[in-house]
């Protein structure tokens, strides 16, 4: 798609040739039929079947050309109210089609619930698809087959031609069970390593001869001798078995803090209608972001001028024209007033209620940030773009595997998404208004390093932490260890960390219900009590409250079990540090000053108690 200038006309995008042509020639039916002959066989949400509510979940398309001519087409994914009424911005996917042929077409959407409807348009077709059902993570068997593969295994087949080629389309997967080395290009296969060092979970099984499967490149760190071997914040246990002798007791056993039952649980709840773990997922996190980014910028209003110019409005219009009435009374001297007296006001209106004073084109951004191999980072971000001038803007970020979406379930959203390689974010933004959105996206950055120089740990509590930080221009505004359930301050000081006081349990430290509290405890102050804060220490303020939805949301806590639930394994110190974010972070596209906070997420190994 030819990308538009900014600041152009507001609504206007600037369609391909190509995609005129089909349109003007569909008005009157001269478009050949091979262009628009696809069909869509099969479509596979998640990894296996479901999706984690408020996160960027795969969605697997099997298209196919019935017809004897090649097709070149878009395929754009629409996200419905439960009415039938589009909401958010549409996600274009390209496609070729030989004759007679088939291919995996794969969307990333941001799935808010599982009250959503979508389906996909191709040219003048629509194809209605399933709704998801919602699951906190999903656990998966990697399988040379089909969806449909029949295995005796206790988890779900996935094939492996259709695991993503980025780790950011993957935070809804937790657990992976391998028996063979996937025939996957670099792509693939770094993907799956960087998910793997996020915190993910894999078993390799015996292959049918009674070996455990030998891995290449990538993917080498699966080789280890140990049951239980730590990689990144991720671990790879090994298990003497073969496919069709695993149990879920056995999978249970080995990996303890894999609650296989409440998953199950949790689909029969899904089954029958319930929906309160969705809500309560849904109800933490981006919606707070995105409140607290546009306050940031909400244009400062002369709301005592405002209130003038409405009751001399009313007064104007009664008893205003009324009297004129009793002076004139010829009724088209009268309507004549009135309408000059509706003319006039409503430009005042417009000149003043429209913007208010010195605003600037800005975006406001906050992120979690977790390194990755070689030097990159996957970042997960919130940003609200306010500008002043008026047009379609294209949002991209640097990086690999972008993923976009305005989070939006109740609003349509004059935009194109396209996520993957090349992604970005296609927007119209009326002039003094604003736009939020998130994105996903693998990148590289300044970030973090710690060289530790003393670590200690008994089985309970971290008794020594020291450390050199370097790689961050400023001092952190924030910074926290966490061992097990247990929460440690760190002093920070001329590039060194120390431990300092311990806080508690994560019980008490990750406290949802005051979080709920001061949520709602703003919104009220917001609207309807002054600010305590304008300008520049306003927006610091806004930035110092979010730290901590920002760690909630990095360690996927939403509810209060999950914060019982809570412990980390015993061989890693979680260390999280906010502080500015990295102009390489930010958006690359030119809208005026941009800030924003990251939340750094670090895992450091420790050898054991």
């Amino acid at each position: 798609m030819e990308q538009p200038e900014i600041g152009s006309r507001p609504g206007s995008f600037v369609l391909r040739p190509v995609m005129i042509f089909l349109f003007v020639s569909s008005l009157f039916g001269t478009v050949p039929p091979s262009l628009w002959a696809i069909d869509i066989q099969e479509t596979h949400w998640g990894f296996d079947g479901r999706v984690q509510p408020a996160r960027f979940n795969l969605l697997s398309v099997l298209v196919s050309n019935p017809g004897g001519e090649p097709v070149e087409t878009e395929l754009a994914l629409i996200k419905s109210t439960p009415g039938g009424t589009p909401v958010d911005a549409p996600l274009i996917e390209p496609v070729f089609l030989a004759p007679f042929s088939t291919r995996w077409v794969q969307f990333t959407p941001f799935v808010t619930n599982d009250f959503e409807s979508w389906s996909i348009r191709s040219g003048r077709d629509t194809f209605s698809i399933p709704n998801p059902r919602t699951q906190t993570r999903q656990n998966i068997l990697l399988d040379s087959g089909t969806f449909s593969s029949t295995s005796r295994s206790v988890l779900r087949a996935f094939p492996e031609n259709l695991f993503p080629p980025s780790v950011t389309a993957t935070d809804a997967l937790q657990l992976v069970v391998l028996d063979r080395m996937p025939r996957w290009e670099e792509a693939r296969r770094q993907a799956f390593i960087d998910w793997l060092s996020l915190g993910g979970m894999v078993v390799v099984l015996h292959q049918p001869d009674g070996s455990f499967p030998r891995f290449s490149a990538e993917l080498s760190p699966l080789n280890t001798p140990l049951t239980v071997a730590r990689v990144g914040g991720g671990h790879v246990y090994r298990l003497a078995k073969g496919r069709g002798e695993l149990t879920r007791e056995e999978l249970q056993h080995l990996i303890p803090s894999l609650d296989l039952e409440a998953a199950s649980q949790k689909e029969d709840a899904a089954i029958n209608n319930n929906y309160e773990d969705t809500n309560a997922t849904e109800s933490l996190g981006w919606q707070k972001y995105f409140s607290s980014l546009k306050q940031m910028s909400n244009p400062d209003h002369n709301w005592v001028l405002l209130h003038v110019l409405f009751w001399a409005y009313i007064a104007a219009i009664f008893p205003g024209v009324y009297l004129c009435s009793q002076k004139w009374t010829d009724y088209r001297i009268v309507y004549l007033i009135l309408i000059g007296v509706v003319v006039v006001f409503s430009g005042l209106f417009v000149v003043v209620g429209r913007r208010g004073y010195g605003e600037s084109t800005s975006v406001e951004t906050v992120a979690i940030i977790r390194p990755l191999s070689n030097g990159a980072a996957d970042v997960a971000g919130w940003s609200n773009a306010f500008v002043t001038s008026g047009g379609n803007y294209q949002l991209e970020h640097q990086g690999s595997g972008a993923l976009y979406s305005s989070c939006q379930s109740t609003e349509r959203v004059n935009g194109l998404i396209r996520n993957g390689t090349g992604g970005s974010y296609l927007v119209d933004i009326p002039p003094f208004s604003s736009r939020e959105f998130a994105y996903r996206i693998r990148s590289k950055g300044p970030l973090p390093e710690l060289k530790v120089s003393q670590l200690s740990a008994d089985a309970e509590s971290l008794r020594q932490f020291s450390a050199t930080l370097t790689g961050l221009k400023k001092t952190p505004e924030q910074a926290y260890a966490v061992y097990r359930n247990k929460v440690y301050s760190l002093r920070v000081a001329n590039q060194s960390l120390e431990l300092g006081m311990a806080l508690g349990s994560t019980n008490g430290f990750f406290k949802l219900d005051q979080f709920n509290s001061w949520s709602n405890s703003r919104y009220y102050s917001r609207h309807y009590s002054q600010p305590a804060a304008q300008g520049a220490a306003q927006k610091e303020q806004e930035y110092q409250q979010l730290w901590l939805p920002l760690l909630l949301r990095s360690q996927d806590i939403s509810q209060t079990k999950d914060v019982k639930a809570y412990t980390l394994s015993p061989d890693l110190v979680r260390v999280f540090l906010y502080s500015d974010l990295p102009e390489e972070f930010l958006a690359t596209t030119p809208l005026g000053a941009q800030s924003g906070r990251a939340l750094y997420v670090l895992n450091v190994p420790l050898s054991g108690p």
